[in-house]
């Protein structure tokens, strides 16, 4: 004959089982020392996602920017040329004013709020 496993009486495993149960339900789960295994497990787990692709984000920029800083001076003449005839075409353009809001904004500095609007909302949008 097969023990009833919904008698706590007869099997003990069943008894435990309701035992945590109510104290789950309830909510007052007595602290359980487990001499410092949870702190050991807390402490193997992998790099949270968001900490892990702002490390990618720092280590992909930066690679960027070195390889860019590595490779423009070995670049030529003729592409710094090229290089310095696009910034005088950006520095002159981005003094102009914007239509209709008069000499307060210029396109430059519209610009530039763009762009930080946009990487303060993908930043957030990432969280």
């Amino acid at each position: 004959m097969k023990p009833n496993s919904d008698q706590p009486e007869r099997n003990p495993a069943a008894a435990d089982e309701q035992r945590w149960q109510a104290l789950f339900r309830a909510a007052e789960l007595p602290y359980l020392d487990d001499a410092g295994f949870t702190a050991r497990v807390v402490g193997r787990l992998p790099a949270s996602r968001a900490r892990r692709a702002r490390r990618r984000l720092v280590l992909v920029g930066s690679a960027a920017v070195l390889g860019g800083a590595i490779v423009a001076p070995l670049a030529g003449a003729e592409l710094l040329e090229a290089g310095g005839a696009l910034w005088a075409v950006v520095r002159e353009w981005s003094l102009h004013p914007v239509p209709l809001v008069g000499p307060a904004f210029t396109l430059g500095s519209l610009a530039v709020l763009l762009v930080a609007a946009s990487v303060g909302w993908w930043s957030s949008a990432r969280e």
